[in-house]
């Protein structure tokens, strides 16, 4: 009865396992989507670090926190700054923190 419980809770943890991978494929699908939209409107990743090279921490964070904290100061001043602001309503806190977490050695 034991091995029984044990053989399930073993398939269980690895449907998990394989419902998360496919999830984190989906979102990575989303971001790269989201990505080249934004790149289409003209920011790029040099631009990102410009503008967060003056943060102490931000040496030591990836381009993935830097884009994110960019996304987070930056998304109310793009369209005041000429910039279309739509791939912006598109990112998510979650999707941008899948960034961070998956992108965190860059």
């Amino acid at each position: 009865m034991s091995q029984r419980l044990d053989e399930i809770r073993a398939k269980k943890e690895a449907l998990i396992r394989e419902e998360q991978l496919i999830i984190k494929e989906e979102k990575a699908i989303e971001l790269d989507l989201i990505i080249k939209s934004m790149k289409s409107y003209g920011i790029t990743i040099e631009e990102i670090q410009k503008k967060f090279n003056k943060d102490k921490s931000a040496e030591k964070n990836s381009i993935s926190d830097i884009v994110y904290k960019f996304y987070k100061s930056e998304t109310e001043k793009w369209s005041g700054r000429g910039r279309k602001n739509e791939w912006a309503k598109k990112m998510g806190d979650e999707l941008m923190q899948y960034y961070v977490d998956t992108h965190n050695n860059d």
